[in-house]
């Protein structure tokens, strides 16, 4: 099944973090990346460093921003290629001041639990 997603390498995931309209809202700069996490290419848009713990998964997504528009739809993808890998629960972390990310948050679906924001896996009968 093609979700859009690829295996990405350390200087991709390091192109994307070091982009300076990344940085700029994160307030640092990655030099490295954490062999910890599983790093993904969504649709050519978004680097997502993922972290499997069982049956849930830990998720942290950057996107440049001249590679935003279509990023709701890329991650949708991306969530769908999480569910369909066999996780019953998503969960990532989002400042509450960084209002455009919870409202995207919001739209994909993911709640906020107070100190996470967590999608879990529901199947609808329409």
């Amino acid at each position: 099944m093609d979700f859009g997603i690829r295996p990405c390498s350390r200087d991709e995931a390091l192109q994307v973090l070091q982009d300076e309209t990344v940085v700029r809202p994160l307030g640092l700069r990655a030099e490295e990346i954490s062999p910890e996490f599983e790093w993904w290419m969504i649709d050519e848009k978004a680097v997502a460093a993922v972290r499997p713990q069982e049956d849930e998964v830990e998720v942290h997504i950057a996107c440049r921003y001249r590679d935003r528009k279509g990023l709701k739809q890329a991650l949708e993808k991306g969530v769908g290629f999480l569910f369909w890998r066999g996780f019953g629960k998503i969960w990532t972390t989002a400042p509450k001041e960084r209002k455009a990310l919870c409202n995207m948050l919001k739209s994909l679906s993911f709640e906020d639990d107070g100190e996470r924001w967590v999608r879990s896996w529901e199947w609808k009968v329409q």
